[in-house]
């Protein structure tokens, strides 16, 4: 028997705020309405979701081939914030692809998200290289911003730490 070959259809997350995350995710990543689905309700979600009871409303937001699912909550009323850190099993992150990490960073950090530290280059030792970055939406939720494999560029290297120290020098160390 053949193996079945799978595709990443989508990701979820929960909100607070639906309308404010899907202005977040729109407005900063380039994210489009797919579909909504509103007053997802009844026996048959609360046996699909584990919950005693659900009422719920959702939204997917397409990103090229991949839809990421917002899903906010008005039934069973407050979810629980959860301090995780980077090596606790389980998802840690979403990623978004960019051509121009840095460019991304420079814009994102001045609508006020906030990064975890200034764009980071990976020498792969093969003269490649990639850059990421890792910020937070409106709930915490942890963003990797990854610009791909490309030949190292000694002077795109130098630029990116210039602007690094630069950046570093005006922003405070984040809290999370």
């Amino acid at each position: 028997m053949e193996r079945e070959s799978f595709s990443l259809h989508h990701t979820a997350i929960v909100v607070r705020d639906l309308s404010k995350s899907v202005a977040f995710y729109c407005d900063n990543f380039g994210g489009a309405i797919d579909h909504d689905i509103q007053d997802v309700s009844g026996p048959d979600a609360a046996a699909l979701h584990q919950l005693d009871a659900v009422r719920l409303t959702r939204t997917f937001l397409r990103f090229g081939t991949t839809q990421l699912e917002l899903l906010m909550f008005a039934e069973p009323e407050d979810g629980r914030d959860l301090q995780t850190r980077a090596n606790d099993y389980g998802v840690r992150h979403i990623c978004f692809q960019s051509p121009d990490v840095a460019a991304a960073y420079k814009q994102l950090s001045g609508r006020g998200i906030e990064f975890t530290r200034p764009p980071h280059i990976v020498n792969h030792g093969d003269g490649t290289t990639t850059v990421l970055a890792f910020c937070f939406d409106l709930d915490g939720t942890r963003i990797e911003l990854l610009q791909p494999p490309a030949e190292a560029a000694v002077a795109g290297a130098d630029a990116l730490s210039r602007s690094e120290r630069a950046v570093s020098a005006r922003r405070p160390s984040p809290s999370r």
